[in-house]
């Protein structure tokens, strides 16, 4: 069902229908009737887009039958006059006016050719390279008046094609907004069962396969918040059963675990990429809160660069509540988890750059002259 409504939503876009707000209650429908749904409405819009595609082709087949016409018989009549009029006329430009539609390719230019050859052999030849680079044939004839009705009954079909194709369309749109109205509650009811499902594949059956068994690893102080949950959810579900939560005692090595918050849980990052301390052993990551901007400032060390660093980092600190809402880029992501320590790299790289004495990789002198003299009355600075 998930394929089925990434199917609906990019034909949508490319139709420019716009989906609208989610009016019902996503338990006001079943999943099965949904599932059902969803089938028929692809199976309406499959066929629709084939014989869409199949009359676009065939409109565009008889689009350049027509130029053919038009084109093959303006170079016949042309024969008739003298050879310098007949060079101008064949190395002038035929360049249609109006640009053929594909199916695959949206739009396609094309020129009209004409091939003279004598035998059959180069006959063949030349159909044989009219195939390998896909150009199309058709039947011209040398009489005038039937050309004149060829085009006639050419424009005629194109006609009722372009009508065809057009109520094909209208058609087709309608079941798009018919699609769009519901389309945020199906999304919706989709992406649930989803979750749901993937969390059910990671339980397991009990001896008895009467119940499910789900077993992980938790802080302790955590068992309430867990138990509170559960019964939370006994609630909200209506269940007649309600979840049983037990501790269990066993030898295997727990995972660690730290408490975190924002400030320090991209410094913890950091030092977990390297490895991850037991129990009772110290932790990097109380001593890289300070280090690893210290070290990063002993490299830094310029106080403008950095005072544009610290700019940059409260902004994404002061609008963290508006930005951790949004969707952000993967530099953007970056960066913005990780905005408690630039702050703290830029705080050490001012401080550093203070002592280096650098404003931008240039000498500021912010304080007074050197008071190391030379002794001796010959000696000179050297900078």
């Amino acid at each position: 069902m998930a394929r089925k409504i990434r199917f609906f939503k990019d034909q949508m876009s490319k139709a420019g229908v716009l989906p609208k707000e989610m009016l019902g209650k996503e338990n006001d429908i079943d999943l099965d009737d949904v599932e059902v749904k969803l089938g028929e409405l692809e199976a309406e819009l499959v066929e629709i887009n084939a014989n869409n595609d199949k009359l676009q082709r065939s409109y565009n087949e008889l689009m350049e039958y027509k130029l053919v016409l038009e084109k093959a018989g303006e170079f016949f009549s042309s024969a008739h006059r003298s050879a310098t009029a007949q060079q101008r006329e064949t190395e002038s430009p035929r360049a249609s006016e109006d640009l053929l539609e594909s199916p695959l390719l949206q739009e396609a230019e094309k020129n009209v050719f004409v091939v003279f050859y004598s035998g059959e052999r180069a006959k063949s030849k030349i159909l044989k390279i009219c195939e390998a680079f896909g150009a199309n044939r058709y039947p011209f004839s040398e009489d005038l008046r039937k050309q004149a009705q060829m085009i006639t009954e050419v424009s005629g079909r194109l006609t009722e094609l372009k009508t065809t194709i057009d109520a094909g369309l209208g058609h087709r749109n309608i079941l798009l907004q018919t699609i769009g109205d519901k389309f945020e509650l199906w999304s919706l009811k989709v992406r649930k069962e989803k979750a749901i499902y993937h969390t059910l594949n990671m339980l397991s059956l009990d001896v008895t396969k009467k119940c499910l068994v789900a077993e992980g690893w938790s802080p302790v102080f955590a068992s309430k918040e867990i138990q509170e949950a559960l019964e939370r959810a006994a609630v909200d579900s209506n269940s007649q059963v309600g979840s049983i939560f037990q501790i269990l005692r066993t030898k295997e090595l727990p995972p660690t675990y730290f408490r975190t918050n924002k400030f320090t849980s991209a410094i913890q990052e950091i030092v977990d990429a390297y490895g991850v301390a037991k129990y009772q052993e110290a932790n990097p990551g109380v001593f890289t809160i300070v280090t690893f901007p210290f070290l990063f400032a002993v490299m830094f060390g310029d106080w403008g660069h950095g005072i544009c660093l610290l700019l940059a980092t409260m902004y994404l600190i002061v609008r963290e509540k508006k930005l951790a809402s949004q969707k952000l880029g993967d530099i953007m992501e970056m960066a913005f988890g990780g905005r408690y320590v630039i702050m703290m790299m830029s705080l050490f790289s001012i401080y550093t750059g203070l002592i280096y004495n650098e404003f931008f990789s240039i000498p500021y002198p912010l304080f007074a002259p050197s008071a190391y003299d030379c002794r001796d009355a010959s000696c000179r600075y050297s900078y």
